[in-house]
């Protein structure tokens, strides 16, 4: 079961760009977190920052978790994306900003949210230089979502593009404009972020 939270809704985006951000707490979603912001108030996008939290499995002879234990860790959440939403995409204007906290699988739930997004942004802390693989989430995310995926590695932003389907698809131009984004999943249709 998946319950989400809206913290600050942001004003119908009636045709506007909207820019989906994965939030974790690591350093690379920071990173992510600040460069999405900066690519939406360059494009003046609608900027939605998602946080994800998992009740962890627990033997069936464990204590269940109570609805107070629920309320309070989603309510710490909320207050943690929050406080680094604000400190990293501050500058946007409030009625771009949407950011929700969502209890799910991360990544069934990213990828539901790139339906009718124009872009994905998430962290990896492998990053491209350190020939580590990427996450699973990020993995899921680059192959199953609806739009453009950036993925963004502990060196920043870095000059990577992998095209789903069609080899013959071109990199963004509003990605190209950035420091070496990493671009990845398919970009059919995604002319629209120049």
């Amino acid at each position: 079961m998946s319950q989400t939270v809206n913290i600050r809704p942001a004003a119908d985006p009636a045709g506007e760009m909207t820019i989906v951000v994965g939030v974790s707490g690591s350093p690379a979603s920071a990173l992510a977190l600040s460069w999405a912001a900066a690519e939406a108030n360059r494009l003046r996008a609608q900027f939605m920052a998602v946080l994800i939290w998992t009740i962890q499995p627990r033997a069936h002879y464990a204590p269940a978790i109570s609805a107070g234990d629920y309320a309070e860790r989603n309510a710490r959440a909320v207050a943690g994306l929050a406080a680094i939403v604000s400190t990293v995409a501050g500058d946007l204007p409030p009625d771009k900003v949407t950011m929700r906290v969502v209890e799910g699988l991360p990544e069934r739930v990213l990828v539901e949210l790139t339906t009718g997004a124009d872009l994905l942004v998430l962290g990896s802390g492998a990053g491209l230089a350190s020939g580590r693989s990427i996450g699973p989430v990020v993995r899921a995310c680059v192959r199953h979502a609806h739009c453009p995926v950036v993925v963004v590695g502990p060196e920043g932003p870095s000059g990577f593009a992998r095209h789903g389907a069609g080899a013959d698809q071109q990199v963004p131009a509003a990605v190209q404009k950035q420091p070496q984004p990493v671009l990845a999943g398919n970009v059919a249709g995604s002319s629209q972020l120049t």
